[in-house]
């Protein structure tokens, strides 16, 4: 028995349609070309006359099918026992583990309010807060890559400052 660890491939409805125009002799030596070619990549001896005229009609097709296997698994023995799937490269997977720096709230104020001095300390802390403890996530949990970015497209969103009421003053509200 010939070793291939590729388990499938597809059998278009065209191969079906060639194969019935052949003799059953040909049909035999078509069939087991198809094979060899899609599990082996093994490329068929001379064809002759109608059956060289059937191959050359579906090579494309074929040739493409055992390209997009041997691109998919790298290692044309090993796609079938992957399913055809590619292992991350490690370069990936450190792109995949990326934490993404949060500033000080200091600093997130800061820059804030270097944009709209108008913004409220008390709001912006609020939302700094609630993308903290959600693990520096926006309300739709996508992580927040750029948060100069994200600020800058929430702060009309945010609300401003008010006039300062005697209560505020007075600070029996506290410290914004």
């Amino acid at each position: 028995m010939k070793e291939t660890r590729r388990k499938y491939f597809k059998f278009y409805r065209s191969y079906y349609d060639v194969l019935n125009e052949l003799s059953d002799k040909d049909k035999l030596l078509f069939i087991n070309a198809l094979l060899d070619k899609q599990f082996l990549d093994i490329e068929p001896k001379e064809f002759n006359g109608i059956l060289k005229v059937a191959w050359v009609g579906l090579w494309n097709s074929i040739d493409q099918q055992v390209k997009g296997y041997k691109h998919k698994s790298k290692d044309p023995m090993q796609g079938g026992r992957q399913g055809g799937k590619v292992a991350p490269e490690p370069q990936e997977k450190e792109k995949e583990k990326v934490e993404y720096t949060i500033p000080t709230f200091e600093v997130f104020l800061a820059y804030a309010q270097s944009k709209d001095s108008k913004i409220s300390p008390l709001a912006l802390k609020h939302k700094y807060e609630a993308w903290v403890e959600n693990g520096w996530k926006d309300g739709n949990d996508k992580p927040i890559k750029n948060w100069k970015v994200k600020i800058l497209n929430t702060l009309q969103y945010i609300d401003k400052k008010k006039e300062e009421t005697t209560w505020q003053q007075t600070g029996l509200l506290g410290n914004q």
